[in-house]
């Protein structure tokens, strides 16, 4: 393992590895390794054959790895060739019972949807934690009598403890990044002896008679999510705003609904102006149809560009002041307001922003071969499973799927902007949180419950009553969206 972290370094150095905290698990112990080779292999493989073959050499690869490891490790040790075997097995079963989560983490990434990255998470977290012990117990003789016990080691607590530790490395591999090549490198090939010293560790541990491993790193992660869960449902079902209108407000409210919403429905439908401070007079519902005409979800996955536009004429018939107030793609649509110098409002707060930069994964048109090809085929599977069980699906293909935008540099407009942050966004994030040249808070919510979030609801009042407002750069709330996009960003495709 301290060759493979040598490794590793030298593809750091020739520019070959993904950029910040995503390669770190290239790396890892067993599966982590294995897992690395699979999401990128289902992310960026041109076709369904070079998967095969990518995953294949994995296979190899990381069995040889693993079984030198357990072999070299041991005084008592039959012929390598044995070794070999049994760990190409596990290797294969790895990349197998992973492939769900591999698949999952793409499609989550690519729609830029939190449930289904927790999802993914789940769905290779569990077979993890079991393949993690079958690798510990790999027997290197036949006089070896790790395959016998129980398994109790790593457990679920110890694989999650070292997703963190796998997760701080490429935080680490992130800020060292931004001083060149040789200072991540170096970081890498120092870390390889320390995931060996690891895995030696859990070899050792079980062999021991302890009933139970340390479950610290599970107690905080059930702690973290469950209150992040817990507020979100009390967001969604229990909280409503207090309608209580500024007396000497002034303007016109322009309301703007995210994807896949409608005339009669979507996330800001029914939304009572006067929890932000406007009387119900004053509030108006924007249309993604031209003459303000009803719409519904198939119209907000166009051509963001000409909805920017459409929307930019709705907002030219009222007299200013003119104040936007959107959920989620809403920031797409000013982004490019403001970039194409369109008729724009004089200030605009959007809940649950997307990120102004696409993701960093490609959907090829179905049945091209092109990096993403796939990845893009079990979306558009699993797509047409959630419609055939009745559920909403997405559309991958859509001019206004995440995937298909480019880039839109709005951090030179100046249009006062407020961007209220969903914490539970934070798991699909390859960058930056911050939308640049406005006011980022962050909500300890997720995205649709951060429209009747308190502090949500308040920081947006404040904003369109003019009060000065502190970002959360700075606070526990901006540090816990950075720290969720690192724990995250090695298990996603990048």
């Amino acid at each position: 393992m301290a060759l493979e972290g040598i490794v590793a370094a030298g593809f750091y150095l020739a520019g070959r590895m993904p950029q910040g905290g995503a390669g770190a698990s290239a790396f890892g112990v067993f599966p982590f390794d294995v897992y690395f080779d699979l999401k990128q292999a289902v992310a960026f493989a041109p076709g369904w054959l070079w998967f095969v073959a990518a995953v294949g050499v994995s296979v190899f690869v990381r069995a040889v790895v693993l079984a030198s490891t357990v072999w070299l490790s041991e005084e008592r040790r039959d012929d390598l060739g044995p070794v070999l075997a049994r760990a190409a097995m596990l290797s294969a079963r790895a990349a197998l019972t992973l492939f769900p989560a591999a698949a999952m983490f793409f499609v989550g990434v690519a729609t830029r949807y939190t449930p289904f990255v927790l999802l993914a998470a789940l769905l290779g977290l569990f077979p993890a934690a079991s393949l993690a012990g079958r690798g510990v117990r790999l027997e290197a003789s036949s006089e070896d009598g790790r395959r016998d016990r129980p398994g109790r080691h790593p457990g679920l607590s110890g694989v999650l403890g070292y997703g963190y530790l796998v997760a701080a490395s490429g935080a680490a591999i992130a800020v060292l990044s931004e001083r060149g090549t040789w200072a991540p490198a170096l970081f890498v090939a120092l870390m390889g002896p320390v995931h060996g010293l690891i895995f030696l560790g859990w070899r050792e541990r079980s062999l021991s008679t302890e009933s139970r491993s340390p479950r610290l790193s599970l107690a905080v992660t059930l702690v973290v999510f469950g209150a992040l869960l817990g507020n979100s449902m009390l967001d969604r079902s229990v909280r409503e705003p207090v309608p209580e209108a500024r007396p000497d407000a002034e303007g016109r409210l322009l309301i703007l609904s995210g994807v896949d919403s409608a005339t009669d429905r979507g996330s800001l439908y029914g939304f009572d102006p006067r929890a932000i401070g406007f009387p119900l007079e004053s509030a108006t519902l924007l249309s993604y149809r031209r003459g303000a005409r009803p719409y519904v979800a198939r119209d907000t996955r166009g051509d963001l560009d000409e909805i920017a536009r459409i929307i930019s004429e709705q907002t030219a018939g009222f007299d200013p002041p003119r104040f936007l107030f959107g959920h989620s793609q809403a920031s797409q649509i000013l982004d490019r307001m403001i970039a194409h110098g369109l008729p724009a409002p004089e200030g605009g707060a959007v809940l649950a922003p997307s990120a102004p930069y696409p993701p960093p994964v490609d959907v090829p048109p179905s049945g091209v071969n092109q990096p993403g090809r796939v990845g893009g085929d079990l979306g558009r599977g699993f797509a047409r499973l959630l419609d055939l069980v009745g559920l909403e699906p997405f559309d991958l293909g859509a001019p206004a799927s995440p995937t298909n935008l480019d880039a839109v540099d709005a951090s030179e407009g100046t249009i006062p902007r407020l961007s209220v942050w969903a914490l539970a966004d934070s798991v699909w994030l390859s960058g930056d949180w911050r939308h640049q040249g406005g006011v980022n808070v962050v909500a300890f919510t997720d995205h649709v419950g951060v429209i009747n979030d308190p502090l949500a609801v308040d920081a947006v009042a404040g904003f369109f009553a003019g009060r000065h407002l502190e970002g959360d750069d700075l606070s526990w709330r901006g540090f816990t969206a950075s720290a969720i996009r690192y724990v995250f960003e090695p298990w996603r495709p990048q």
